[in-house]
């Protein structure tokens, strides 16, 4: 074969080779696209789907805590507490009520609205339609409460996700628990006074196994909390458990004895003072002797502790365990 017969040949065969590829592309090219086009999707809808449930996490740490603000602001004006003994209305049933329902009722009987786990879902499936083109439905179908640390309660729902996107088709089932932060809360337990409202809102003080003295004086002062396993939790004081004991999240205050009346001499533990309880082995603390008064109570520009009537086991945990500083009482 001479050269122009080669080249002929080898024209011949590219050109063939060619004209098959086109049609084998032409042929595959609709069917493969299509599948990576419902599997991008896909991928789509479930990376929207990550990033709601991520915000959801967020907003609805939010939105619980509002709620819990209004349902202690509605019993505080009622001027008791839930009592969770047969028959009667239960706080811990109220919480759930108000968080998976948008509704409960105060320990008078009367009915609140407030935000609900659903609020937020469908604000969700609200956003996901308007920004993401995402038919999306989702499902609450249970939720419990419980604490893990003094200042926070776990709320724990599960959620069920159906996201449509054009052809894009996912269903999933998920398990979100939220830790609603306690700190900023009105306190369940105080009440008013007979001169005056005595308020506070939740805060931690330092861990009161580390305080000084004059730490003492501001925990008084500030109205701060600290975690105290001879106290009930937060969910137990909202329904008047005061005697309950929650070793990991008890928490308790000292109630500032100079804005307060107290002639039985009740322990000025919150839970104890406000339920006229003596509490267990207490002494009063004083600074009457002016030798150590300087030292114990610092510069402190308020009272504070001064005259504080509280059991030996806070004292003692608390480092104000002197003997010097402690006076016998009676209660009654």
């Amino acid at each position: 074969m001479n050269k122009a017969g080669v080249a002929f040949t080898l024209i011949s065969l590219l050109a063939a080779s060619t004209l098959l590829t086109i049609f084998f592309i032409g042929d595959s090219t609709p069917a493969d696209a299509y599948t990576d086009s419902l599997s991008i999707r896909r991928d789509t809808t479930e990376n929207t789907i990550d990033s709601l449930d991520q915000y959801f996490e967020y907003h609805v740490q939010n939105s619980l805590k509002a709620s819990l603000a209004t349902m202690i602001k509605a019993t505080n004006n009622t001027g008791s507490l839930y009592d969770d003994q047969p028959g009667v209305i239960s706080g811990q049933t109220q919480v759930l009520n108000c968080f998976q329902h948008g509704v409960f009722t105060d320990p008078s009987g009367t009915r609140h609205n407030c935000t609900s786990i659903r609020n937020e879902t469908d604000l969700l499936e609200s956003f996901a339609q308007q920004n993401t083109q995402t038919d999306l439905h989702i499902t609450t179908d249970a939720t419990t409460i419980q604490h893990t640390s003094p200042f926070t309660i776990d709320v724990t729902t599960s959620l069920g996700f159906i996201a449509e996107e054009f052809t894009a088709y996912t269903e999933q089932s998920r398990r979100r628990t939220n830790s609603v932060p306690l700190r900023g809360l009105p306190s369940p337990l105080y009440r008013y006074t007979s001169t005056q409202p005595y308020n506070a809102t939740i805060k931690w003080a330092n861990n009161m196994s580390r305080w000084t003295n004059q730490s003492a004086h501001r925990s008084v002062v500030n109205r701060e909390f600290v975690h105290y396993d001879q106290a009930p939790n937060f969910l137990q004081r909202l329904s008047n458990q005061t005697t309950a004991a929650s070793q990991c999240c008890g928490m308790t205050s000292i109630v500032d004895p100079n804005e307060v009346n107290n002639p039985q001499n009740y322990s000025h533990l919150d839970h104890q003072f406000f339920n006229d309880r003596c509490g267990t082995n207490t002494r009063r603390i004083t600074f009457d002797n002016n030798d150590i008064e300087a030292n114990y109570k610092g510069n402190a520009s308020q009272d504070g502790i001064e005259g504080a009537i509280l059991p030996m086991d806070f004292i003692e945990r608390a480092n104000l365990d002197d003997p010097r500083i402690l006076e016998n009482v009676n209660c009654s």
